[in-house]
């Protein structure tokens, strides 16, 4: 079922597709295209022997007419399954998803399309000694070249593609899949997926430059370091990172939301979890505004056990909290408590009504060796008076210095982590 909304959320229309009888046809992406209409990744049951589900991608006018529709049969007539749908900038639809055979076993399948629905080539890669080769994501680059993300063997595999479909670079990396991908305007590109760094388990970000470079990586651990799974990622226009998803709610053993912020270094500005006990939530999607709040899609359950859909907006930055409407007349930068503390502590700043380029807050925590141990803040605020939370669980005791940089105003004060 596809169905278009006004801004206000108003029902447009709604449209149907079915397969043969009973079965299970599922939508699964959507995109629109430069001229608005909308575009449909699904899977759709085959009736011809030996059955089982077909890709397919289904195209409608901004009206809802049905302009056309098409499936593709993977090789061995067998289960085919889309995950992500892409259309170019000359309007053509690049399809991708997971194909199996009896003999290769599962391989990555990519499907490109003309505008008016003609196949213009399929693509089915079987990486290595028939391994297990499963597709999540495309995303593509300045020049027109198709990302592919994926997993092969257990390890993540990214392919580089030409608009003709021949692979230009594969990309791998131990201990990760890349089922959310990302390009900026630079030709950067992140990577998030299930994956572990440093025995830490749980959502792991990796942001690359074009030439396949990693620039920075990092890892979101939960509660437990191992049972966190990612659903969403989002970029800002800042080159601040947002991923979300379900983590375990040690030792309760119910899931809950997690979502967790990088800045455009990579190092954690926060992270916020909700859920209730003995109860599981389940998160589906996240995006930012052009103000930079975050938003987190999903389920959960408020009593009883039945579900509801779930909106929750965060500010700019997670973890930054607005504690007063008065303008203040100076910079100030408080001293953080309680202090010492252990493991958690709050900071608070003001920023005056100056000029747009002095209110960049920069918030940064040292050692005591002067080496930066993480970024709290780093964005453009409104004149007011914040408080950000710093959790210290995973450094060890002795003396920090947390730094706050706006224009030029610089004030640095000490703190005492004891455990």
């Amino acid at each position: 079922m596809v169905l278009k909304y006004d801004s206000s959320g108003v029902l447009l229309w709604q449209r149907f597709f079915s397969g043969a009888g009973f079965t299970p046809d599922e939508g699964v992406c959507v995109v629109t295209d430069s001229k608005n209409n909308v575009i449909i990744g699904a899977n759709y049951w085959n009736a011809q022997p030996p059955g089982g589900s077909d890709f397919a991608i289904f195209k409608y006018d901004p009206s809802g007419k049905l302009l056309w529709s098409e499936t593709f049969d993977g090789p061995d007539h067998s289960a085919d399954e889309t995950e992500a749908i892409l259309v170019s900038s000359a309007d053509e639809i690049y399809l991708v998803g997971t194909t199996y055979s009896n003999f290769n076993g599962y391989d990555i399948a990519v499907l490109k399309y003309s505008d008016s629905g003609s196949l213009l080539w399929s693509k089915i890669h079987n990486d290595s000694l028939n391994s297990v080769d499963i597709a999540y994501s495309i995303i593509s680059d300045n020049d027109n070249n198709i990302y592919v993300g994926g997993l092969s063997s257990g390890k993540m595999l990214i392919l580089k593609m030409k608009p003709n479909g021949t692979i230009i670079r594969k990309i791998k990396q131990q201990y990760m899949s890349a089922e959310f991908m990302y390009k900026d305007q630079n030709s950067n590109f992140y990577v998030t997926g299930f994956g572990s760094q440093l025995n830490i388990t749980g959502y792991r970000t990796i942001k690359y430059d074009s030439t396949g470079s990693i620039i920075w990586s990092n890892v979101y651990g939960g509660l437990d370091n191992l049972n966190n799974f990612p659903k969403s990622q989002a970029i800002n226009h800042n080159g601040f990172v947002g991923v979300t998803g379900r983590s375990i709610s040690s030792p309760l053993q119910y899931y809950d939301f997690a979502t967790v912020m990088y800045d455009h270094n990579g190092s954690e500005i926060g992270s916020k979890r909700f859920g209730r006990p003995y109860f599981t939530e389940e998160t589906a999607g996240c995006g930012f505004d052009s103000s930079g709040n975050l938003y987190v899609a999903g389920y959960y359950q408020p009593g009883g056990t039945s579900e509801d859909y779930c909106l929750i907006k965060y500010a700019s930055a997670i973890g930054i909290t607005p504690i007063s409407v008065e303008i203040p007349s100076h910079f100030s930068l408080s001293q953080n408590y309680p202090n010492p503390f252990n493991p958690a502590t709050k900071i608070c700043f003001s920023i005056p009504a100056v000029e747009t380029t002095r209110r960049v807050a920069i918030l940064k925590i040292y050692d005591v060796l002067g080496n930066e141990v993480t970024t709290l803040v780093n964005q453009q605020l409104t004149p007011g008076t914040y408080s950000v939370d710093w959790d210290a669980s995973n450094h060890p005791s002795g003396v920090y210095f947390y730094r706050l940089t706006a224009g030029e105003f610089i004030q640095t004060n000490k703190m005492i982590l004891l455990k």
